[in-house]
């Protein structure tokens, strides 16, 4: 498995971003977890480290909730779109949720998503995601 420098988690659910920083850093996935708990931080986050590969802070994954109060994933994924970051093929989003509907996950894919996992990340999800993308 390739160690990733930075990772982003976007989850309104602080648990779930703990449970899942403490996966990534168990495997030593990567040398940075950053967290947003909405979308809007997230996109604050983006606009401020993705303008160049070589910021230490330049998320090469993000794991990303799409049932979030203030902004779901679909939303986010499209005003990151809509953003135009140069780096973005550069970043890899997987969907990490708890449920699944087939309409929200068909426009996640056209949105560019890499990937879907169910809730919790555990060790073989993430090195099951990180082998394909």
């Amino acid at each position: 498995m390739e160690k990733v420098n930075c990772v982003l988690l976007v989850d309104d659910d602080e648990i779930s971003n703990y449970l899942s920083e403490r996966v990534i850093k168990k495997l030593e996935f990567s040398n940075k977890v950053k967290k947003s708990t909405n979308g809007e931080e997230a996109l604050l986050y983006l606009a401020k480290h993705c303008c160049t590969f070589d910021d230490i802070y330049f998320p090469e994954l993000i794991l990303l909730d799409n049932n979030m109060p203030e902004m779901t994933g679909i939303e986010f994924l499209e005003s990151l779109k809509a953003m135009n970051i140069s780096t973005q093929d550069r970043m890899k989003v997987v969907v990490l949720t708890a449920t699944a509907n087939p309409k929200e996950e068909a426009r996640m894919k056209e949105l560019g998503i890499s990937g879907f996992l169910t809730k919790p990340l555990t060790e073989e999800k993430l090195l099951e995601v990180v082998s394909t993308i």
